[in-house]
């Protein structure tokens, strides 16, 4: 009777966990590749305040897409794996627990897929390139982390059209910039300036932002409390996504940049026909949290490459600059452990750099990691699992050590930490100024670092606009090469707080000076090669 009392409990205790338990939903989220119906409507009735609580944004945002279930043409812009709005346009790419493209597991492999439509469309945009109609592109790739989706009311979906629409307004400044020589006010200029539809250069049109949204199953169990022990089901998921399709993604991607992008002579011929038919892509990539994991393993060859290829040796002795994928590569709280880090921090602590003595511009960033210091997941609970599932393992001391933590936060590897300072920053910029001011005065500090040869990104201490500073740790404890081209930053609670706070305003401001002054570093570059290049077309007189 009592044996019999036991099973009646864990059975009841079962069906209650089963109740309140349910299975996370496969990808992909986005079950239509693309629609007809005119979706601007839909989208702007959907539009969210940046300032506004993001609870309340994606319940309104939730309350918007079920409120349109009975409608199937608009129901349709929500399930399409292509948005387009006015100032951007948002692709998604999604893929499942086996590293599949999602919606290819079936017998017979569709004709098009999210990853095939993605390319086509950003081919059409670029016009093959040298078309009066083609669009200069600045790509944005994010990889979400645990507990989230592609579903087009997942916050992280959410913040991402936020970031986009953002990235839009900086793009035309940096627009007016090109043109004029230097930073312009946004508001002092005509809005016909820089809009994407002139008839100008290629290199004189503004942008058009691109974001690519990168999906997978980041729970695999929904319900109370059951989502919090996932993470080593997820962990096993992000690697397997790792090894996946998402390698021919960023294989992809990456040969689109190389293809249509104008700033580099590797590869590229330096006549003034070929800067003529170039489409000037540039391309952000962004991992976050377990997304951190799937986006580092994924492109780990491709930066070793970038950095091992361009360093001197007995048969080309010449310094070159180190590459990375795509303009810049930023994990946020990446949730790996430290050991994989390691090959890639040994090579490039084991050769020089271009500094500013050379004179040259000196080497900038190609892979940027920031982990928040109350970041708990990546130092608590990621550890703590690790260590339990590594009982067996060997590894001792600092291998030991990197074998549990995370690259963050494993003191071997760390470079800087970022800290919001009280005192008024040298850009007159406050939490009040106005973005297009802001933009303004971070175009300012840019133009400051390309006169000093970026000398303050190798400095002890960076003063950045909107109240930021970068310090130098001692933490780094392979050799340490001036102007290192691998950051890896611990972000005070105000910068970054916690592990979902990888959008946080502050992190924001400092990761768009950094892109966007490598962006104009490259503009230059670009406009004095087809000042090159036509000197040298033209006839002699």
């Amino acid at each position: 009777m009592r044996r019999m009392r036991e099973w009646r409990r864990i059975f009841v205790t079962a069906a209650a966990f089963t109740f309140f338990v349910s299975c996370a939903s496969q990808p992909p989220h986005r079950v239509v590749l693309s629609t007809d119906t005119d979706c601007a409507a839909t989208y702007a009735g959907a539009t969210w305040n940046e300032q506004a609580d993001p609870n309340s944004e994606v319940s309104r945002l939730q309350k918007v897409i079920h409120a349109e279930d009975h409608d199937p043409r608009v129901r349709g812009c929500w399930d399409t794996s292509v948005e387009h709005h006015a100032d951007y346009d948002l692709y998604t790419v999604e893929f499942d627990d086996q590293g599949w493209l999602a919606g290819t597991s079936s017998e017979h492999a569709p004709d098009q897929t999210q990853l095939s439509l993605l390319m086509a469309d950003l081919n059409k945009l670029t016009r093959g390139r040298g078309d009066a109609d083609a669009r200069p592109l600045s790509v944005i790739v994010y990889t979400h982390g645990w507990h989230h989706t592609a579903a087009p009311d997942d916050s992280n979906v959410i913040a991402f059209r936020r970031l986009l629409a953002r990235a839009s307004v900086v793009e035309r400044e940096l627009c007016l910039s090109r043109r004029h020589g230097g930073a312009t006010a946004l508001q002092e200029t005509p809005a016909t300036d820089c809009s994407e539809n002139e008839a100008v250069e290629v290199w004189q049109k503004k942008r058009r932002v691109v974001g690519v949204y990168v999906g997978w199953r980041g729970d695999s169990a929904e319900g109370p409390l059951i989502e919090d022990f996932s993470i080593w089901d997820r962990k096993l998921a992000a690697e397997s996504v790792a090894l996946g399709s998402v390698q021919e993604f960023f294989a992809r991607m990456h040969s689109f940049y190389r293809e249509h992008e104008c700033h580099t002579s590797a590869g590229k011929e330096t006549d003034s026909s070929t800067l003529k038919d170039c489409a000037d892509v540039r391309m952000l990539t962004v991992g976050h949290s377990f997304g951190g994991l799937i986006t580092y393993r994924a492109l780990a060859p491709r930066l070793m490459l970038g950095i091992s290829e361009t360093a001197p040796d007995e048969f080309n002795p010449d310094l070159r600059y180190a590459y990375g994928f795509g303009d810049l590569t930023i994990l946020i709280n990446p949730a790996f452990e430290a050991t994989r880090f390691e090959p890639l921090a040994e090579a490039a602590a084991a050769r020089p750099y271009l500094t500013p003595a050379s004179g040259k511009s000196a080497q900038l960033p190609i892979l940027i990691v920031a982990t928040s210091k109350t970041d708990r997941a990546t130092g608590v609970a990621f550890p703590t699992f690790r260590w339990f599932s590594t009982l067996f393992e060997t590894a001792q001391g600092p291998e030991g050590r990197a074998n549990l933590e995370t690259v963050g936060w494993d003191s071997r590897y760390r470079t800087h930490s970022l800290h919001l300072v009280t005192t008024p920053d040298s850009c007159g910029t406050t939490k009040q100024t106005p973005l297009s001011q802001r933009l303004l005065a971070e175009a300012h500090w840019a133009d400051q670092q390309r006169e000093a040869r970026y000398a303050g990104f190798g400095a002890k201490t960076l003063e950045l606009c909107d109240s930021l500073r970068l310090s130098q740790e001692p933490g780094w404890a392979l050799k340490r090469p001036d102007f290192l081209p691998l950051w890896v930053i611990q972000a005070d609670k105000e910068v970054i707080d916690g592990h979902n706070d990888f959008l946080d305003t502050n992190f924001v401001n400092f990761v768009r000076q950094v892109y966007y002054t490598i962006l104009a570093e490259e503009d230059i570059v670009m406009r004095r090669r087809i000042s090159q290049a036509q000197s040298q077309a033209a006839p002699p007189r």
